[in-house]
């Protein structure tokens, strides 16, 4: 049995670039569109909860454009660039929800070290 909470919510926050989770035990995490197509972009399409292998340059004006739900067990999301950025099962949101500040803080060294900007 899978004791993964719950997302009792998944909203956009366009304003700020993030998707906001909140799960049925009462965490919340959210999530910054560069860091899930940086999942995506790793060929992974939000299988893992890595905070993505791979650099997304110029990605910091993107935002979702819209959810789709895919069973009970993932959604799927589509950006405003076009893209497709994978499915996320409800573990990989959970486990993203428990790494994200350390995820996005390596993230943000990592394009800085390559020279990239957002």
């Amino acid at each position: 049995m899978d004791k993964t909470p719950i997302p009792a919510e998944i909203k956009l926050r366009k304003s700020a670039r993030e998707l906001l989770v909140r799960f049925d035990e009462g965490n919340s995490v959210a999530v910054p569109v560069e860091e899930l197509q940086g999942l995506s972009a790793a060929g992974e399409g939000g299988r893992r909860g890595g905070g993505g292998d791979r650099l997304v340059a110029g990605e910091g004006n993107v935002y979702i454009t819209r959810i789709q739900q895919v069973g009970d067990y993932a959604v799927r999301l589509l950006v405003s660039d076009g893209h497709v950025s994978g499915l996320y099962s409800r573990s990989v949101l959970h486990d993203l929800g428990r790494t994200q500040p350390a995820n996005w803080a390596r993230y943000l060294a990592r394009l800085q070290a390559a020279g990239l900007a957002r």
